[in-house]
């Protein structure tokens, strides 16, 4: 089953940055761009590195391991556009952010 799950203060996360948080024992990079919040998952494919700790430039971040681009409102790899990493919907309730979870397998209804 789906659920939103409680993961950090929205003044946590600033604008062009980014907040890697533990989401049900995933690593999830929540990014700011220009105050709408995406998350994807953390470990680059290629190399395994946190793309939370990379650079944002607009909606694209770099891996800081080994240079590769995502698109953090798709998840898609820039230079292999059929590879996609997971994304996760974002909502803020008050002052907290909640990122939303699904066990694999299951149906997200």
């Amino acid at each position: 089953m789906a659920q939103f799950v409680d993961v950090a203060r929205l003044d946590h996360i600033v604008a062009g940055a980014a907040a890697v948080v533990t989401v049900c024992d995933t690593s999830v990079a929540v990014f700011n761009v220009d105050g709408v919040l995406y998350a994807v998952e953390d470990p680059c494919v290629n190399c395994g590195s946190s793309i939370g700790a990379g650079s944002l430039a607009a909606r694209e971040v770099t891996c800081s391991g080994c240079g590769w681009r995502y698109d953090v409102t798709t998840g898609q790899v820039i230079s292999v556009p059929a590879l996609r990493i997971s994304v996760f919907e974002v909502k803020t309730v008050g002052k907290r952010v909640m990122v939303m979870y699904a066990e694999p397998g299951s149906d997200p209804a």
